[in-house]
């Protein structure tokens, strides 16, 4: 007996074992459609060196097919299709015959790797509907690199806006993603949370300083924790909390300050940020842990004093919502989507972008808050607007009418207002495209 339930395809290069937002937001995503079984489910996802997941459920119809990759120029972390691995994405794709196909990462699909769509001419040809998510500023975090500073709103812009032109529809999580994708010229612009926390998994009740031993070896029992998590990047930003750090160890109050910095990513930048630990005033109170994942990952955000974001150009920031769901107050810079669900003082702190003053004065008056009503408000605001649960169903009232009947709507919005005392969305930079 054939199964008429529609079939969504999805093409991706972020995915396990890469870290990261994106790539942990698409395995959960994922399976959270897996388990709903109200459409089938199939995941284009690159080969990696260290093993890809290749099963999302195993006992059901949803599954993986993995394609030929390679890492990709601008950023060897990252994965991208080979020549091959694009050919493989659109004989996948012809064989599968979807009923909708959703590519997850358009940029590093196209730029500096295959060079094409895979999968656009089949879907025009056979009208089925095409869409995007939006979930990285390419744009802006071009801006830390100096030939792309330079150069950006020449190269960049015309491509990034060639790439989200040529689909039917891009899914964007907050409204800074909403006004850079409408920057670009796209025609309909759907805009809905993307990425949702498993509230199960992250949690207050996940919180155990004495767990931290076996996470991060060496950390001394005395001092606040602050904590950088994620994709070491220069756009991340993270000299910036090297230098608060610096300046917290400077002061009698804050000498025992201790900084993890969790995650992997460019070599060249992490041997900076160490020879950067080595000059602080207490450079054994900072540790390197490498990539933090599954349950010691919860803990150690339920477990740290506070989470530093300095990232200027984050369109969502899955860290954030994860550690404010544990509990753990986070300071964020106050541009890009975090303004937009961050209250500051109420349920975290903002700083002023790039400014290492204001980021350390944040920081302080994380650590000398209550962390219970900080924490408390985080966990609501997560609850209320970013559980996993709300995330998925918003996704398939968007998607499964889409696959069922091939129509696109014309507009969709399920952004929850943002709470009393965030900042509304910036306006467009002038210097965009």
């Amino acid at each position: 007996m054939s199964d008429s339930r529609p079939l969504m395809v999805w093409v991706t290069t972020g995915w396990p074992p890469e870290i990261g937002g994106p790539a942990t937001g698409n395995l959960d995503r994922a399976r959270w459609f897996a388990e709903q079984g109200g459409m089938r489910l199939v995941v284009l996802a690159p080969e990696h060196p260290d093993g890809a997941l290749a099963d999302i459920a195993p006992d059901g119809d949803s599954r993986v097919i993995l394609y030929p990759s390679r890492p990709w120029a601008p950023y060897p972390v990252f994965r991208v299709p080979s020549r091959t691995g694009t050919l493989a994405i659109e004989r996948a794709i012809e064989l599968l015959r979807p009923d909708l196909v959703l590519h997850t990462d358009l940029e590093r699909s196209f730029l500096f790797s295959g060079w094409r769509l895979a999968g656009r001419r089949w879907a025009r040809r056979n009208g089925v509907p095409y869409l995007a998510y939006y979930h990285t500023d390419f744009y802006g975090s071009a801006g830390v690199y100096p030939f792309w500073r330079q150069t950006r709103k020449v190269t960049l812009a015309p491509l990034i806006g060639h790439l989200y032109r040529q689909v039917d529809g891009v899914l964007c999580a907050s409204p800074t993603a909403v006004g850079q994708v409408g920057a670009f010229g796209a025609e309909r612009v759907y805009a809905l949370p993307f990425d949702g926390v498993d509230l199960a998994r992250f949690g207050p009740h996940r919180r155990d300083r004495a767990a931290l031993d076996g996470i991060v070896p060496g950390l001394s029992p005395d001092g606040p924790v602050v904590l950088t998590l994620g994709r070491i990047a220069p756009e991340k930003r993270i000299d910036l909390t090297f230098e608060a750090v610096r300046r917290l160890q400077s002061r009698e109050r804050f000498a025992t300050t201790n900084l993890v910095v969790a995650g992997e990513g460019s070599p060249s930048l992490t041997a900076e940020l160490r020879a950067l630990a080595a000059r602080l005033p207490h450079p054994e109170r900072v540790h390197f842990t490498g990539a933090v994942r599954g349950e010691d990952k919860a803990r150690l955000m339920a477990s740290a004093d506070v989470l530093s974001l300095p990232c200027p150009t984050e369109t969502f920031a899955i860290t954030a919502t994860e550690c404010m769901a544990s509990g753990l107050p986070v300071v964020c810079a106050d541009v890009g989507a975090p303004r937009e669900y961050v209250v500051d003082g109420v349920n975290g702190f903002l700083h002023t972008a790039t400014d290492p003053g204001s980021l350390t004065r944040s920081l302080v008056r994380a650590l000398e808050s209550d962390r219970d009503r900080i924490g408390g408000a985080a966990v609501r605001t997560v609850r209320e607007r970013f559980d996993m649960r709300r995330i998925g169903e918003g996704l398939q009232d968007l998607l499964l009418p889409i696959a069922r009947t091939g129509r696109l709507p014309d507009s969709f919005d399920r952004l929850s207002p943002a709470p009393a005392g965030t900042a509304p969305a910036p306006p467009t930079p002038s210097d965009a495209p």
